[in-house]
C-alpha cells in the first residue's frame, strides 16, 4: 500500500527592477501542482490461483490527493534620510488541496470498498512581513527591524461513498487554528577602538494563538486563546588584533513559540486496522515555547587568496517540542522536552585564484553532539541522541570561471545517519523508506552567458545515491535554468 505514483511540477518566476536613486523592487512567484496517485496497491501474497491477494492484511487503502500551492512575495530596499531600509512581504496560499481515499479493505474479502474519506486542505495560509533599518552614526552601526507571521489552517474531513467521485456524505472531522506573531529588534554595533567592536542587541515578541477547535461528527472542542510575550537578547565582542585576524565571542537568548499545526493539528495513526485515522491524543494544545542560550566562539584569518574560519558553540535548549510516548498514556505525543543541549565545532575553509585564475574552492565541515539532558515525562530518554542531528555533516564547491562567458561547478554534500526516534531504536537508522540514512551526493552545473542572458545546465545527485529521511530525498535530478539580466 505505499506504492504512490508522484508528480510535482514547479514554476517559479524571480526578477529585480531598478526604480532609480538607489531604489530596487524584486518579486517571486512560484507555484506548485503536486498529485500523489495510490490508488493500485500491489501484494506479495497470492490466493491459490495465483492472483494477487489482500486477505488478512490490515490497514490498506486506495486514494489519490491534488495539491496546489502559491507563494508571492515583493521586496523593496533603497535608503531613505540616511538610512538603508529594506522591507520585504510574502504570502504563502494552499489554492487546492483534495485527498480521497478509500476505507480499509476487507481483511476477511481482501475486497477493495467504495466507502471513504475526503480531505479538504484549502484554507491554510502563511503571511509574513519583514522590516530592517540600518544606519552608521560615528561609532555605531545600528540596525533595527519589525517583522510579523500569521498561520492559519482548517482542515475538514468528510465521508464519502464513492471515494473516487470524492462527494461529501457528512462531517467526519475537523481541525484548525490561528498563531500571530509580532516581533520587533534594536542592535548596536559599537566600534570602541580600532581593534575591539562591541554588539548589542534586543528583540520583543508577541504571540498569539486562537480559534483552536477539534471537531468530530459528534462533538466539538475549542480551545481558549492564548498569548504570550518574549525578550530576548544578545552580545558579540569581536577583536581584530590585525587586519587579516578576528576573535568572535557572542551570546543570545532566543524564544520559538509553537506553530499552529503543533497546537492543534491531530497525527495520523501510521499502523493497525486504523491506518490514516486522525489521532486524536497526539498534540497539546498547552505547548510551551522552546527556550535557548546559545554561545558562541569564533576565529577567522584571512591570506590573499584565502579564508579559514573555526566556531565552537553550545545551545541550551528548554522545553524542545519534540513527540514522545507518554508512558502513562502509551501513545505518541508532541510534548516539551525539558532540556536539550546541543555542542558543536565547525570548520570553514574558502580559496579564490590560488592555483587557477578564475578557480575557487569551499568547503566546511561541521562535528555535532545533540542530547537530551532532562525529561520529566519519561527519564528513561535521558543521555539519548536527539533525533535528526548528524554527527557529522561536510560540504565543498569548485567553480572554475575560465571566461566572463563561462562558469563550471562541482559539489558534494554529506551527512552521516541521525537517529530518526528520539527512542534511539536500531530501526530508525537505516538505508529504506520509514528511516534515516547517509548520504553523499555529488552535483554538477555548467553556465553559459549570452550578454544579457544566462543558461544553466545541471544535475543534481550525479551517481543517483538512494538516501532516506523517512521520504526518499530526490534521485538524479537534471536541471535547466534560463536567466535575464537586462532592461527595459
Amino acid at each position: 500500500d505505499s506504492v504512490v505514483r508522484s508528480t510535482e511540477d514547479q514554476f517559479r518566476v524571480r526578477g529585480t527592477y531598478d526604480l532609480g536613486g538607489g531604489w530596487t523592487a524584486r518579486g517571486l512567484l512560484a507555484l506548485l501542482v503536486d498529485e500523489e496517485d495510490a490508488s493500485r496497491p500491489d501484494s506479495f501474497l497470492v490466493d491459490e490461483t495465483g492472483a494477487q491477494s489482500f486477505i488478512g492484511i490490515a490497514g490498506v487503502r486506495q486514494g489519490v490527493s491534488n495539491d496546489t500551492e502559491l507563494l508571492l512575495g515583493v521586496g523593496l530596499s533603497g535608503e531613505a534620510a540616511g538610512w538603508d531600509v529594506d522591507v520585504s512581504l510574502s504570502r504563502f496560499d494552499v489554492l487546492r488541496a483534495r485527498d480521497r481515499q478509500s476505507d480499509n479493505f476487507d481483511t476477511t474479502t481482501g475486497l477493495a470498498p467504495l466507502t471513504g474519506q475526503v480531505t479538504d486542505g484549502d484554507n491554510t495560509s502563511w503571511n509574513s512581513l519583514e522590516t530592517i533599518a540600518e544606519r552608521q552614526l560615528g561609532a555605531h552601526a545600528l540596525a533595527a527591524g519589525f517583522s510579523y507571521a500569521g498561520y492559519s489552517f482548517d482542515t475538514p474531513r468528510f465521508t464519502t461513498l464513492n471515494w473516487r467521485t470524492a462527494e461529501r456524505a457528512g462531517l467526519l472531522d475537523a481541525s484548525g487554528g490561528e498563531t500571530r506573531l509580532y516581533g520587533l529588534f534594536l542592535e548596536d554595533a559599537i566600534t570602541l577602538s580600532g581593534q575591539w567592536t562591541l554588539t548589542l542587541g534586543v528583540r520583543a515578541e508577541a504571540w498569539e494563538a486562537e480559534d483552536g477547535f477539534l471537531q468530530t461528527a459528534a462533538e466539538r472542542v475549542d480551545y481558549a486563546s492564548r498569548s504570550d510575550e518574549a525578550f530576548s537578547p544578545k552580545g558579540a565582542l569581536t577583536f581584530r588584533p590585525a587586519p587579516d585576524w578576528s576573535f568572535t565571542a557572542s551570546a543570545a537568548l532566543a524564544t520559538r513559540f509553537p506553530t499552529v499545526q503543533e497546537l492543534f493539528q491531530p497525527a495520523l495513526i501510521s499502523f493497525g486496522p486504523n491506518v490514516g485515522d486522525l489521532d486524536f491524543g497526539t498534540f497539546d494544545p498547552e505547548l510551551k515555547p522552546e527556550e535557548a542560550l546559545d554561545i558562541q566562539f569564533t576565529i577567522e584569518k584571512t591570506f590573499e587568496r584565502a579564508f579559514f574560519a573555526v566556531s565552537l558553540f553550545r545551545q541550551d535548549v528548554d522545553d524542545t517540542i519534540f513527540a514522545q510516548t507518554v508512558p502513562e498514556l502509551g501513545t505518541s505525543l508532541l510534548t516539551n522536552i525539558d532540556n536539550v543541549t546541543t555542542n558543536g565545532i565547525d570548520f570553514v575553509a574558502a580559496t579564490e585564484d590560488l592555483f587557477i585564475d578564475g578557480l575557487a574552492i569551499d568547503a566546511n565541515l561541521s562535528l555535532l553532539d545533540a542530547e537530551i539532558k532532562e525529561n520529566a515525562i519519561d527519564p528513561s530518554l535521558v543521555g539519548n541522541r536527539f533525533p535528526r542531528i548528524p554527527d557529522l555533516r561536510a560540504n565543498a564547491s569548485i567553480r572554475y570561471e575560465p571566461t566572463e562567458d563561462w562558469l563550471f561547478a562541482l559539489g558534494w554534500r554529506y551527512q552521516d545517519t541521525p537517529d530518526r526516534n528520539i527512542e534511539n531504536s536500531s530501526t530508525s537508522r537505516c538505508s529504506t523508506f520509514f528511516c534515516v540514512s547517509n548520504f553523499s551526493f555529488v552535483d554538477v552545473k555548467a553556465t553559459r552567458r549570452f550578454s544579457d542572458v544566462a543558461v544553466s545546465l545541471g544535475v543534481d545527485n550525479v551517481a543517483d545515491d538512494r538516501a532516506f529521511v523517512f521520504h526518499p530525498y530526490p534521485g538524479r535530478t537534471f536541471l535547466l535554468e534560463v536567466a535575464w539580466d537586462g532592461g527595459f
